[in-house]
């Protein structure tokens, strides 16, 4: 490789990318084949023969009982379906009964569930910090539960005859505890301890730590087989002399040079008498859960989308199960957990299809045949097998997403009896569904297939170089009229917040913050240019919502770090574990021959001369040095006048890239903070600079040629009546139909395929495949006249020192004043809302409070539920 042309090099890549989008066309004339085997031929061939779902739906729960998510899926779950407040993060279940408790996330930790009749029979918060990422366990004899938190605690709980649960206790292990284990005997708790990269031994007994056993990079979870403790190691193996290495919360992680992810996963192989490794293997990549069956040990690979098998009489990997569920699928399915049905079959958890996969495996010399698929709700954590009652019970993390009860019972959710939705009021769910047979698996697969939409995908054909061209071509790799693609990254807003008060779209004006007259710009764009009122993100907070725009993925370890992000909050990176192993929008950008420039977006650190650095080598190179990484000390104005100077010089050298990546995140704001810009003004700010942006963009040589996207990373905590994933979205070109409302169902990720059918990109991974390119706002006739921003009236004026305020209004800035701004959702994310709210709209109660609330009051609101 190293003697090829860099034309060669990029021809090579280029042609390889393309074998899994031939293999996806198949896919299209073999319906009846899932994951490369011939399997429930009738129930996929008639999924794909049915019609695609209506363009203008919007998100959220339908007349016929099925969600609408944000993500271009829908829910439609079999069996019985239990809902609850929080992100259910893994599942026990009791011995001998029929009841099971879910480890809950911004919840009550604790949710005990009666299987055969949904009832929730507690919700019990132990009082000792969130539930951790995982690791709940009940003792053999079902009278005692283990969970651990994420504060460094190990929650004992009594188990009553009903299955409610009393704290008896907890034990101090003094890092972020994750996966349990007991022993054999009962006597000795295993836990897998995150952030120290060991194994502890818990005396239950005494209830003491009593042994940590060093193991491999990031442990996750913990089963006893064999005589021996297995434990996963997320971070792979300790690195060696050479290694390129990437960090995870202080850890060097052997990585990727590339992209900075993770390149390796181990599983450690613990004597619990001697307490130590006596082997370490390698499996896939972010190992995660595990199953025994005899001496057989499934191992759970979230970022290789597979199951690796290890057998405990060797010690040894025997075989590798693939568990993509249709065949040539690329990257994306995130199996999260496994468990044993019988003899012959497993079933495993697949986070990112909603769905799980009976899979039939015997033996290392036969090969693996998935059965057929199950639907779930929204991303599968944990799936375990109740053999007493034949049912299979799932544990899904974001359940039905930001949604009431059905009946509207239960605890309210904050702001929905205000007729609005916050993102972040996940109410999670369990699915008790009978054990799948044949007969049924035809009908589920079907389900499966349906929801995911995998029977409607878009052609990602190959097209001719030599068509005329389009704005969005009809084929990939047809030319397009637009060669230069802007991606505008703001921060953190709803729909109903900026363009509620736009008359023309589907918006209540009674949740507008940031109306006409605070962004003048951001409304007369949506004016001049398409008003796209049925737009969703797909992300909750900034830690994932960036990673949805950069990868079009979130990992598995991402998706579970909810709670307190003890680990990190990479919302610019930072991270090895958070990467996926798809490559990056500016990689794939590159690996097709495309040019790229980044603006402070994934810009994790400052070097000593002040220029922007990335852990991320790819997109180090690629980094404009002078422009600021997130940083709501500089104005977005000082961003957009740095963007205009380096656009002045590409276009004097004709250099300007086939994709920039602009970070412009002063929406955000910062509440009453003294002596920062108020909540208003910071709007204005971002406003103007966004449209200076436009302006520069527009009156330049490149305008015809050009497209600017800009979308919000996440809807952070503002409330929206539709859902709180929706959220405002602009595309500004000469080729897209002016004054035109659409009302079109689209997502990030749609225009993340927009983005890659313009530049010829195929999808990078099962997410961006199920992508539609925008193709309703677009038009074949340019209209190239330019946009002048519109500059603000008044001065940017500043908040108040404290010695200048008192009461309430001295309350909300000290509040403010305490908060880090240096990075995004620092805050706790309730009490900044009404900061907001009340420095725009006065001492009004928030939407959904019956009265003005201090400060502490609101921090002391679930973020959840």
């Amino acid at each position: 490789m190293a003697g090829r042309s860099l034309r060669a090099r990029r021809s090579l890549a280029a042609g390889r990318g393309w074998l899994y989008i031939e293999g996806v066309e198949r896919v299209r004339g073999l319906a009846g084949r899932l994951a490369g085997v011939l399997v429930c031929a009738a129930a996929v061939a008639s999924a794909l023969s049915a019609g695609a779902v209506g363009e203008d739906r919007r998100v959220g729960r339908q007349t016929d009982g099925s969600v609408v998510l944000p993500t271009n899926q829908e829910l439609r779950p079999a069996g019985l379906h239990v809902e609850f407040p929080g992100r259910a993060n893994a599942v026990a279940l009791r011995p001998k009964a029929h009841v099971a408790t879910v480890l809950t996330d911004q919840a009550p930790a604790l949710t005990v569930v009666e299987l055969r009749t949904g009832t929730i029979v507690q919700r019990f918060n132990p009082g000792l910090g969130d539930a951790s990422f995982t690791g709940v366990v009940y003792s053999k004899d079902g009278n005692r539960l283990y969970a651990s938190m994420s504060k460094g605690k190990i929650a004992i709980c009594a188990v009553a005859p009903d299955g409610t649960l009393q704290l008896l206790g907890h034990v101090e292990v003094g890092s972020h505890p994750g996966g349990l284990a007991l022993s054999t005997d009962g006597r000795r708790l295993y836990v897998a301890l995150s952030k120290a990269n060991e194994l502890g031994v818990v005396d239950l007994a005494s209830r003491r730590l009593v042994a940590r056993i060093p193991v491999g990079n990031a442990p996750h979870s913990v089963v006893v087989a064999g005589g021996h403790v297995v434990v996963t190691n997320r971070g792979g193996r300790r690195p060696r002399s050479g290694d390129f290495t990437n960090a995870s919360a202080g850890t060097p992680i052997v990585a990727d040079a590339k992209s900075g992810s993770a390149a390796t996963g181990t599983v450690s192989i613990v004597d619990p008498f001697r307490r130590r490794v006596v082997a370490e293997r390698k499996v896939g990549l972010h190992p995660s859960n595990m199953a025994v069956r005899g001496h057989h040990v499934f191992v759970v690979n979230s970022n290789n989308d597979s199951v690796s098998v290890l057998d405990m009489r060797s010690q040894r990997i025997v075989a590798v199960i693939p568990v993509r569920p249709f065949p040539y699928a690329p990257f994306g399915s995130s199996p999260t957990s496994v468990s044993v049905l019988d003899a012959t079959r497993i079933v495993v958890s697949l986070g990112r299809n909603n769905a799980v996969a009976v899979i039939r495996w015997t033996t290392p010399g036969t090969p693996s045949v998935i059965e057929g698929l199950v639907p779930t709700g929204w991303y599968p954590s944990d799936v375990v097998i109740d053999k007493v009652s034949q049912r299979m019970v799932v544990a899904n993390m974001k359940g039905v997403g930001a949604l009431p009860a059905d009946d509207g019972t239960g605890p309210p959710l904050i702001g929905i009896g205000a007729g609005g939705v916050n993102v972040r009021a996940t109410r999670g769910s369990a699915s008790v569904v009978p054990l799948p047979t044949a007969q049924t698996l035809l009908v589920t697969t079907k389900t499966v297939v349906e929801n995911n939409g995998w029977h409607r995908l878009e052609s990602v054909r190959r097209g001719d170089p030599q068509a005329p061209p389009k704005p969005i071509p009809d084929k990939l790799g047809e030319p397009s009229t637009i060669k230069h693609v802007f991606l505008v990254i703001k921060e953190n807003r709803t729909y109903d917040q900026v363009m509620g008060d736009d008359p023309r779209g589907n918006g209540d004006p009674t949740k507008v913050q940031f109306g006409a007259a605070i962004t003048p710009n951001q409304h007369a764009l949506a004016a001049h240019f398409p008003l796209f009122d049925n737009f969703y993100v797909n992300g909750t907070v900034s830690a994932d919502g960036h990673h949805w725009l950069v990868q079009a993925f979130v990992t598995d370890y991402l998706e579970e770090a909810f709670g307190d992000w003890s680990r990190s909050y990479p919302y610019d990176g930072g991270d090895a574990l958070a990467y996926a192993p798809s490559p990056f929008i500016w990689e794939h950008a590159q690996r097709f021959g495309k040019t790229v420039k980044v603006y402070g977006e994934f810009a994790d650190h400052v070097d000593k001369q002040g220029r922007t650095r990335s852990d991320i080598p790819s997109l180090d190179r690629l980094l404009v040095r002078s422009y600021p990484r997130f940083n709501l000390n500089v104005k977005d104005q000082q961003r957009a006048l740095l963007f205009g100077a380096e656009l002045d010089r590409q276009i004097r050298t004709n250099t300007v890239p086939n994709l920039s990546i602009i970070q412009l995140p002063m929406d955000h704001t910062r509440g009453t903070k003294p002596g920062a810009m108020t909540p208003t003004h910071d709007m204005i700010d971002h406003d103007y600079a966004f449209g200076k942006i436009v302006e520069k963009i527009s009156h330049s040589a490149i305008w015809e040629s050009s497209a600017i996207f800009a979308v919000e990373d996440d809807a952070q905590f503002g409330l929206d009546h539709v859902d709180g994933h929706r959220a405002p979205a602009w595309i500004i070109s000469p080729w897209v139909r002016r004054g035109h409302v659409d009302n079109t169902y689209y997502t990030q990720i749609d225009m993340l395929r927009t983005i890659e059918q313009i530049l010829g990109l195929p999808p990078m991974n099962q997410v961006d495949l199920l992508g539609k390119p925008m193709r309703t706002a677009f038009s074949d006739v340019p209209i190239t006249s330019p946009y002048q921003a519109i500059a603000p009236d008044v001065d940017l004026e500043l908040n108040p020192p404290l010695e200048k305020l008192d009461g309430m209004a001295r309350l909300w800035a000290e509040a403010c004043d305490r908060i880090d701004f240096t990075r995004p959702d620092a805050a706790p994310e309730q009490m900044l809302n009404r900061a907001i709210w009340y420095a725009i709209k006065g001492w009004v109660p928030y939407p959904g409070d019956d009265r003005v609330l201090t400060p502490a009051e609101a921090t002391a609101l679930p973020s959840g539920d």
